[in-house]
């Protein structure tokens, strides 16, 4: 189910439906936290894509501190 939510996810910031994008990619990271929490690779996708969406939505500082929060993990 990540992956699909999390593709579904790639294709809609394709499309610039940015708010469509960042709420996939909130049901993955929730999903990941959950089931692989201990995989930190996963982790660091989940979390930069979120950090991808809202880079392009030129929300610098939101997408620091998620991406901070994946390098500190």
């Amino acid at each position: 189910i990540a992956l699909n939510l999390n593709n579904i996810g790639n294709i809609l910031l394709g499309q610039e439906k940015y708010n469509e994008a960042f709420d996939n990619y909130q049901k993955v990271l929730a999903i990941c936290e959950e089931f692989y929490s201990s995989d930190y690779e996963s982790m660091i996708v989940c979390l930069g894509n979120n950090a991808d969406v809202l880079e392009d939505q030129e929300k610098y500082n939101e997408a620091l501190t998620i991406s901070s929060t994946s390098i500190n993990n």
